[in-house]
């Protein structure tokens, strides 16, 4: 009876298992099919792209053509004046004076009043097609009208550039330097994107996990991950950091402290939270990577994952998540899952909108509770001169940024 009834458990652990297994290979295959999604319509906008490149030959070869037909006219009009010539110098022409000539009255040609009309017109249409022209030229979002236009969500704040490093901002400076206004127009930034990410939703209830990611490395989510975490905690909120960007973590460098261990050892067992996490202020910790850790996915779509979330869910007021680029790696379309709102990072006049369609569409793909963009690194100075009166006109009117 005892080994039926072992054999009996042994069958079930084992088919529990089998269902475990099933389970992950069910999630890889719906994340390779969000992949080839993502490849097929890369391919359908490479195939467009071609089709663009086609017409654009066309209308080169056109342009050719009248370019060759005008130099054959001028070949030909210099050829008569140059006959005209021969006939004058020959003296053959047999010609009296009939009236003496008497200068004119006003200038016969160019009319002046047509000129000026004539000009006025040219050059206003040459300004606006030089607009558009720099319009598609840069395939870059740059204003919140255009980043809500593209992926349907409101634009949180525009983030301006800092010429150093991002850690130091909330060193004492003096009032009156550039240094100082830089720093403050950033700081204002931040409180911006801080109030828009925590406004309450449809419940009443304001999100309490927040993760931040991006489409591709280099556009400044981590430093508004940092900055943002510093900022709720600085409303005396209590705020825990996870940088859960396992591939390159960069938290820890940003704040300037050395872990004692990673994320990846905590979720392992190999650490204890409290030997892990650092104490940045009184409301603020940091849970941070010493090193990488490459085999990332695992672990981020663990249950020791999830268990960490749900922990700091109840020790903490506000949690802020570091997840990598969602182009790159699947990891933040995981930690949607666990999280109340995803705050999109796009670097201002540098990503590409299609690059920002295909990483809106794998976070919709997964029904990710997308709360905002925010166009991070904006060049104040540069974005004044498109005449647009928004955020970033009055971080340049009151702290110009460096050329």
């Amino acid at each position: 009876m005892n080994l039926r009834r072992g054999v009996g458990e042994l069958k079930l652990r084992i088919r529990d298992e089998v269902g475990k297994i099933q389970k992950g290979l069910d999630a890889d295959l719906e994340v390779a099919r969000i992949r080839e999604a993502t490849l097929l319509k890369s391919i359908a906008d490479l195939q467009e792209q071609q089709k663009g490149i086609e017409a654009t030959g066309i209308q080169l070869r056109d342009l050719e053509r009248a370019a060759d037909a005008h130099r054959t006219l001028y070949r030909s009009l210099a050829e008569r004046y140059e006959q005209t010539m021969a006939l004058k110098n020959t003296g053959a022409l047999d010609a009296h004076l009939s009236a003496p000539a008497l200068p004119p009255i006003r200038p016969a040609f160019p009319q002046l009043r047509m000129s000026l009309g004539v000009g006025l017109v040219g050059s206003t249409a040459l300004a606006v097609a030089l607009v558009l022209l720099l319009e598609r030229l840069s395939s870059g979002l740059r204003t919140p009208t255009q980043v809500e236009r593209a992926t349907g969500v409101p634009c949180l704040g525009m983030v301006p550039s800092l010429p150093r490093n991002e850690a130091t901002w909330n060193l004492p400076l003096h009032p009156d330097s550039r240094r100082a206004r830089e720093i403050g127009a950033f700081r204002e930034a931040i409180q911006t994107v801080r109030t828009m990410a925590c406004m309450p939703r449809k419940r009443g209830t304001p999100p309490k996990v927040l993760l931040v990611t991006s489409s591709i490395p280099k556009e400044g989510k981590s430093v508004l991950a940092a900055n943002l975490a510093r900022s709720l905690a600085g409303l005396g909120l209590n705020t825990l950091l996870i940088d859960a960007d396992f591939r390159r973590p960069s938290i820890a460098k940003l704040l300037g402290y050395q872990p004692h261990g990673s994320v990846a050892d905590l979720l392992d067992g190999r650490v204890g939270i409290d030997d892990l996490i650092h104490q940045e202020t009184t409301n603020l910790g940091v849970l941070g990577n010493a090193v990488g850790t490459p085999d990332a996915h695992d672990r981020i779509s663990s249950q020791a994952m999830s268990d960490l979330i749900q922990w700091a869910r109840h020790n903490y007021d506000v949690v802020v998540i570091d997840s990598a680029p969602v182009m790159l790696f699947s990891d933040a379309l995981a930690l949607s899952f666990l999280a109340d709102s995803v705050i999109y990072v796009v670097r201002w006049q540098h990503t590409p909108l299609d690059t920002v369609t295909a990483g809106f569409n794998k976070l919709k793909s997964v029904d990710s509770a997308v709360g905002g963009v925010v166009l991070s690194r904006v060049v104040a100075s540069k974005h004044v001169k498109y005449g647009h009166k928004d955020d970033a006109y009055y971080y340049a009117l009151h702290a110009p940024a460096r050329h």
